[in-house]
């Protein structure tokens, strides 16, 4: 299995591709940090399909009427809008969530499903909600949690156990990172920007020094620095050079 998030859709000769959207749904319709109370939203699934009764987040695949190109590795341009356009309709579909804003979580993550033959493309959206959250008929129960609880869920893909996280587990863990008080905020330095993935924006949270923090410009110029959360590794977060911010 491979889940990296990479600058361009990786090329496995005689393997489909899938793409999917998910969103990472606050409780509060604000992108104010939490406090450590339940923020993030999760649904359990039914018995269909995938992880059945497992937790996991809005979302899914696209379809056809989506118009993702295979031959478009970008997440610009019509590409990027086409899966927005998927968010939207799976999470209306999946919680009744009514959105158009969101804002982009990282690069994408793929996963290499050797035995299936398929490449999933997974893509992570900060989603401010309008309205409350309703079950559906694929989303039997919702709960709302924070990083604590959820260990106590049966996520798909996170084994507490193992102390492993498949994709899934991963993307909910960047949301908790991203839903949570930043440990910098302040002038964008050059040696910010320089360790950067992508250039930093006030609609995107962009990956910085390695994979090891977010970051996001704020509305007066200022970047927001998150630590990237991982439960299994000993501080709870990934740490990188930046770690003297906070």
């Amino acid at each position: 299995m491979l889940y990296e998030h990479l600058s361009e859709c990786p090329k496995v000769d005689g393997f489909s591709r899938i793409v999917a959207a998910f969103g990472i749904v606050g409780r509060e319709s604000s992108l104010s940090p939490n406090t450590g109370l339940p923020v993030l939203l999760m649904k359990q699934r039914n018995g269909d399909g995938e992880f059945p009764w497992c937790w996991d987040l809005p979302g899914g695949a696209a379809d056809p009427e989506d118009a993702i190109s295979d031959d478009d590795r970008s997440i610009e341009g019509k590409h990027d809008r086409s899966i927005r356009k998927t968010l939207q309709r799976e999470i209306l579909e999946e919680v009744h969530v009514r959105s158009d804003y969101h804002f982009r979580i990282g690069a994408p993550l793929y996963e290499v499903r050797t035995s299936e033959r398929k490449l999933v493309e997974y893509h992570l959206f900060l989603t401010v909600p309008f309205g409350p959250p309703k079950e559906s008929r694929e989303a039997i129960n919702l709960a709302w949690v924070n990083p604590q609880s959820a260990l106590g869920l049966k996520v798909a893909g996170l084994a507490p156990e193992s102390k492993s996280m498949g994709p899934m587990a991963i993307l909910m863990y960047d949301g908790f990172s991203v839903l949570s008080k930043p440990m910098y905020v302040g002038p964008l330095t050059k040696e910010i920007a320089g360790l950067a993935c992508s250039d930093l924006s006030s609609n995107s949270f962009s990956l910085l020094d390695g994979g090891a923090y977010f970051g996001r410009l704020a509305s007066d110029g200022a970047v927001k620095i998150y630590r990237r959360l991982n439960p299994f590794v000993p501080r709870g977060h990934f740490v990188g050079d930046l770690e003297y911010l906070a």
